[in-house]
């Protein structure tokens, strides 16, 4: 997983909304989703729908702030596990879908709560 952030000091000054990015790719690099997250707490905080109907890799999604917190990260997690169990359906894999997912070690991956949370999925 790769995780980036929009700051960039030519908006700040012209923009005051910001989001984080974060990428889930497979070992072959192809992009499984991205999640976007804008501060806000409603869908009128994103971008218009047919905008996001046009990405559908992207899974937009709203904190409070614009950083990933357990519930956004739990909704990537569980985007990312359907697309392993469908791979593993798709390729008639034996036994139970499984996977390895690295996490950087930004401080919402680093919390017991996901860990348990994945661990209980």
């Amino acid at each position: 997983m790769r995780v980036s952030v929009l700051h960039s000091p030519e908006l700040c000054s012209e923009q005051q909304s910001f989001l984080t990015g974060d990428v889930a790719h497979n070992a072959a690099g192809d992009i499984v989703c991205a999640v976007q997250i804008f501060s806000g707490k409603t869908d009128a905080s994103l971008p218009l729908p047919a905008l996001r109907a046009r990405y559908p890799k992207i899974q937009f999604d709203l904190s409070s702030n614009h950083w990933a917190n357990l519930d956004t990260k739990k909704r990537l997690l569980k985007r990312v596990w359907a697309w392993v169990c469908a791979e593993w359906a798709k390729d008639e894999l034996p036994g139970q879908p499984r996977c390895i997912y690295f996490l950087d070690c930004w401080p919402i991956n680093l919390l017991a709560e996901l860990d348990e949370w994945v661990k209980a999925e």
